[in-house]
């Protein structure tokens, strides 16, 4: 996830980053501490809003507060209230990255996002 996060910002440096994220549910018990260090990691990546589908978004949160971050975060919790998010919070373009494990069908959303691009 990380890894992702930091080329998408190093390919763009000079855009909007936003990030629609899934739960990293292959982690097991180390899951609830992996997620707040990830918000911890974002709020250091320079993203301006995160769209967070999964039950880790509490942790998330803890960990973009821990960080300083003030930035915008959103729990969803269907493609719709998403695609809405986005519209609202990245009206002027910039980059996208989806990212998830694959139960968390982030596919789903990225495909819904185009769809939405191509209309």
């Amino acid at each position: 996830m990380r890894c992702s996060i930091r080329a998408a910002r190093e390919l763009e440096p000079h855009r909007d980053l936003l990030l629609v994220l899934g739960e990293m549910a292959e982690l097991g018990p180390e899951s609830g501490p992996a997620h707040r260090e990830l918000g911890e990691y974002i709020g250091r990546s320079g993203c301006g809003c995160v769209l967070f589908s999964g039950g880790h978004a509490e942790k998330v949160r803890e960990g973009l507060s821990a960080s300083g971050w003030k930035g915008a975060f959103h729990a969803v919790h269907s493609v719709q209230s998403a695609l809405n998010l986005l519209r609202e919070e990245h009206p002027g373009g910039g980059t996208v990255l989806f990212k998830g494990s694959r139960c968390c069908g982030m596919d789903v959303y990225y495909k819904a996002f185009c769809k939405e691009l191509e209309s």
